[in-house]
């Protein structure tokens, strides 16, 4: 199985980003990955566990409301 990890910073500032879908196969989010991703407003993830998730991962993403999770 490949398993795979979202880098710290790699979404920073990413300002057209609005929504964004995590495969199954996700393990972690590092810290400050989505940093001020000011227009951030839905995240769905489809897997059997949910990754880890630093506790800075979402700093500055203000219109988060939405965390969708699906078990497949």
């Amino acid at each position: 199985n490949t398993f795979l990890f979202i880098e710290s910073h790699i979404f920073e500032q990413c300002n057209k980003l609005r929504s964004i879908t995590l495969p199954a196969q996700l393990k972690v989010i590092s810290e400050s990955a989505f940093l001020n991703c000011h227009k951030l407003e839905c995240i769905c993830y489809y897997g059997l566990n949910e990754p880890i998730v630093s506790s800075n991962a979402f700093i500055g993403c203000e219109k988060l409301k939405t965390i969708y999770t699906y078990l497949t």
